[in-house]
């Protein structure tokens, strides 16, 4: 199973190109999950330093020492490593702040584990936590009637980008949870 490809590699950091549709961690199917994997070869030391969904593909960082960890996760979570992801969507979505600038977009998040899906809400409701995401678009391709999208997330809940440009009218292309 070729589940990855990768990038740089030195004694303390592992950055891998992670491929659609392999979990980064176990979960609930029995598929082998990208961690399993980089143990397997690179040994029981390395951590992933963040997710990407199962049907998400992109760089992931992975730690070869509790101190790189430490400092990875650190930085994630106090912004100082930008995370931009870029993807296609249906139909024509034009970002109000023009080509050089990002627009926000604010919405209302519900996870139900039980069928492990999310939705989104203009205004808030029970059980439901906020969400933000910037993004502008970079490209318009009208003869398929799809836009580049590239985005950075503010908040980073399960499924974000892809339950809140679904809930837009704008679905990933490719996403068969929330798109088309």
């Amino acid at each position: 199973m070729i589940a990855y490809r990768e990038i740089y590699n030195d004694e303390n950091l592992l950055v891998l190109s992670k491929y659609q549709g392999i979990p980064s961690e176990p979960d609930k199917k029995d598929d082998h999950s990208l961690i399993e994997l980089v143990k397997k070869e690179y040994g029981d030391n390395c951590n992933l330093c963040h997710r990407l969904d199962r049907n998400t593909g992109g760089l992931i960082l992975v730690a070869k020492n509790n101190n790189v960890l430490d400092i990875l996760t650190d930085a994630i979570k106090l912004k100082k490593i930008k995370k931009t992801y870029r993807f296609y969507v249906y139909g024509k979505l034009i970002s109000n702040s023009g080509k050089s600038g990002f627009q926000q977009i604010d919405a209302w998040h519900f996870k139900d584990s039980k069928k492990s899906r999310v939705y989104i809400y203009d205004t808030p409701r029970k059980y439901t936590k906020p969400i933000s995401t910037k993004f502008k678009t970079i490209e318009y391709i009208a003869k398929d009637n799809i836009s580049l999208i590239e985005a950075e997330l503010i908040t980073g809940r399960t499924h974000q980008i892809r339950a809140q440009f679904a809930h837009l009218g704008h679905s990933v292309i490719g996403d068969g949870k929330y798109g088309e």
